[in-house]
Protein backbone atom coordinates (compact mmCIF):
# COMPACT_ATOMS: atom_id res chain seq x y z
CA UNK A 1 0.00 0.00 0.00
CA UNK A 2 2.64 1.86 0.55
CA UNK A 3 4.95 2.00 -2.34
CA UNK A 4 2.19 4.43 -4.26
CA UNK A 5 3.23 7.47 -2.14
CA UNK A 6 6.31 9.67 -3.45
CA UNK A 7 6.80 11.11 0.34
CA UNK A 8 5.95 10.38 4.19
CA UNK A 9 5.97 13.34 6.61
CA UNK A 10 5.86 11.87 10.15
CA UNK A 11 5.38 14.14 13.41
CA UNK A 12 9.03 14.05 14.35
CA UNK A 13 10.06 15.57 11.03
CA UNK A 14 8.37 18.81 11.49
CA UNK A 15 10.83 20.07 13.72
CA UNK A 16 10.56 22.06 17.14
CA UNK A 17 9.33 25.10 15.94
CA UNK A 18 7.04 23.90 13.87
CA UNK A 19 5.54 21.60 16.36
CA UNK A 20 5.38 24.14 18.72
CA UNK A 21 3.49 26.62 16.23
CA UNK A 22 1.18 24.11 15.80
CA UNK A 23 0.62 23.50 19.60
CA UNK A 24 -0.14 27.49 20.00
CA UNK A 25 -2.66 27.48 17.03
CA UNK A 26 -4.61 24.71 18.56
CA UNK A 27 -4.38 26.09 21.70
CA UNK A 28 -5.45 29.64 20.31
CA UNK A 29 -8.41 27.59 18.50
CA UNK A 30 -9.46 25.92 21.55
CA UNK A 31 -9.73 29.17 23.56
CA UNK A 32 -11.47 31.00 20.95
CA UNK A 33 -14.11 28.61 20.62
CA UNK A 34 -14.45 28.24 24.54
CA UNK A 35 -14.56 32.14 24.65
CA UNK A 36 -17.48 32.35 21.66
CA UNK A 37 -19.32 29.57 23.85
CA UNK A 38 -19.32 31.55 26.82
CA UNK A 39 -20.23 34.32 25.28
CA UNK A 40 -23.39 32.90 23.68
CA UNK A 41 -24.44 31.68 26.92
CA UNK A 42 -24.05 35.05 28.89
CA UNK A 43 -26.23 37.22 26.40
CA UNK A 44 -28.83 37.69 28.99
CA UNK A 45 -26.94 37.77 32.58
CA UNK A 46 -25.88 40.45 34.41
CA UNK A 47 -24.11 41.25 37.49
CA UNK A 48 -22.44 38.34 40.29
CA UNK A 49 -23.32 36.00 37.71
CA UNK A 50 -21.95 37.09 35.01
CA UNK A 51 -18.87 37.83 37.14
CA UNK A 52 -19.04 33.94 38.05
CA UNK A 53 -19.57 32.73 35.13
CA UNK A 54 -16.26 34.68 33.61
CA UNK A 55 -14.56 33.16 36.08
CA UNK A 56 -15.61 29.86 35.38
CA UNK A 57 -14.61 30.16 31.96
CA UNK A 58 -10.98 31.79 32.43
CA UNK A 59 -10.54 28.53 34.44
CA UNK A 60 -11.17 26.19 31.39
CA UNK A 61 -9.03 28.29 29.11
CA UNK A 62 -5.81 26.22 28.36
CA UNK A 63 -2.61 28.17 29.51
CA UNK A 64 0.10 28.52 27.39
CA UNK A 65 2.78 27.20 30.03
CA UNK A 66 0.52 24.92 31.14
CA UNK A 67 3.64 21.84 30.14
CA UNK A 68 0.77 18.93 31.17
CA UNK A 69 -1.85 19.93 28.69
CA UNK A 70 0.31 21.01 26.23
CA UNK A 71 2.09 17.21 25.99
CA UNK A 72 -1.93 16.53 25.53
CA UNK A 73 -1.92 18.35 22.77
CA UNK A 74 1.44 17.35 20.77
CA UNK A 75 0.15 13.58 21.64
CA UNK A 76 -3.47 14.40 20.01
CA UNK A 77 -1.72 16.11 17.44
CA UNK A 78 0.50 13.88 16.39
CA UNK A 79 -2.20 10.87 16.41
CA UNK A 80 -2.33 12.68 12.76
CA UNK A 81 0.66 11.11 11.14
CA UNK A 82 2.66 9.73 9.19
CA UNK A 83 0.88 12.14 6.38
CA UNK A 84 1.12 10.41 3.13
CA UNK A 85 1.51 12.29 -0.10
CA UNK A 86 1.16 11.33 -3.69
Amino acid sequence: MYEYYNFCLTWNELGEDLIAEKIEEYIDKTNSETRKSYLRDTEDMSGEDLKEVYKEMEEELIKSDDAEKRKEIEESLSAHFPVYFN
